[in-house]
């Protein structure tokens, strides 16, 4: 629990996966600006996720709606459960018949922190350096890979962020592949999406969680309400 606890917090910063067009993009700065104009054209998606903080990997089926609805579903550890109805965040864990709740009303998790939405990628805009990794054209994801991505360097402007430094790599197919994190305290996390749907008309309910009656309830695990 310990360590998959921290896990959640790179889900409300980074966890979203964009289209973009790597065409006719001069700069690191421009090609983001791609980015998130074709960002605008997500209603939602879904897609599989593999989360890595040091030797803990954590996976499951990811699912996001416009404009701040997420839910992750745990294959692995079996059952864990991360979802939010835009007002409230709530995460399970099933091995200790734990549930964590954060209001969101009445603070900033969803224009700044959590990345999944048009505000958020403004956030990432204002406050971090854009630079690309090497060069702008495609190469290997890893070293021996015969997958082809560009990568894209975020260097924060302040030491109060989150994540001190972000690495986003775009794949062919226009959508990104993985994001890496660097945390304040020199603490890595990668995030990696495989078979990336979007516009599945995905419906509101299944954003809807119904807790178990069972488990025992932390409210505010996050930041205190303001509301």
């Amino acid at each position: 629990m310990e360590k998959s606890y921290p896990a959640l917090l790179i889900i409300l910063l980074i966890f979203v996966a964009l289209p973009c067009n790597t065409q006719e993009v001069v700069t690191a700065e421009g090609f983001f600006e791609s980015v998130s104009e074709a960002y605008g054209s997500i209603i939602d998606y879904e897609a599989n996720i593999r989360i890595t903080q040091s030797d803990l990997i954590m996976e499951g089926m990811f699912s996001y709606k416009y404009p701040n609805l997420i839910r992750i579903d745990f294959t692995n550890p079996t059952g864990q459960v991360i979802v939010s109805d835009g007002s409230l965040l709530t995460v399970y864990y099933p091995k200790l018949e734990v549930i964590f709740e954060q209001n969101l009303l009445g603070s900033d998790i969803n224009s700044s922190a959590m990345l999944a939405s048009r505000k958020g990628l403004n956030f990432l805009q204002r406050n971090y350096a854009i630079s690309y990794v090497g060069q702008p054209n495609p190469t290997p994801l890893d070293e021996g890979s015969r997958e082809l991505v560009v990568k894209l360097r975020f260097t924060s402007r302040s030491a109060s962020e989150g994540f001190r430094q972000l690495e986003m790599a775009v794949a062919a197919g226009n959508l990104i592949r993985r994001i890496t994190g660097i945390t304040v305290g020199f603490e890595e996390y990668s995030v990696e999406f495989f078979n990336v749907r979007t516009n599945q008309n995905i419906p509101d309910e299944r954003f809807n969680y119904d807790s178990p009656p069972f488990a025992n309830v932390y409210k505010d695990f996050l930041f205190k309400s303001t509301d």
